[in-house]
């Protein structure tokens, strides 16, 4: 599966993840400031880089202290979270 931030919605410029605790995301449709966390802000950078979700998860586990299992486990439901809440939608391949 393929997935994009949705059109509406801009993250926060970030060079450094690793220093960060939250991090801003800009729902210009509704003129709102989101404050996610790191590891939310981790997986939207890499959907504007990669759209494959196994792709990110593979990334998350390599940038992430932890089993990779719970990391897979954990970055799943994430962007489980984040479709149900249309920040990412469907990547529309041709």
């Amino acid at each position: 599966m393929k997935y994009v931030l949705n059109e509406g919605y801009e993250l926060e410029s970030i060079d450094e993840l690793e220093h960060l605790q939250d991090v801003l995301l800009i729902d210009n449709r509704n003129n709102r400031i989101i404050v996610i966390n790191v590891t939310c802000a981790f997986i939207l950078r890499e959907f504007q880089e990669i759209q494959d979700v196994q792709e990110v998860i593979n990334s998350a586990i390599s940038f992430f202290e932890g089993d990779a299992e719970t990391i897979r486990n954990d970055i799943e439901k994430i962007i489980i979270q984040l479709v149900e809440e249309k920040i990412l939608c469907e990547a529309v391949t041709e």
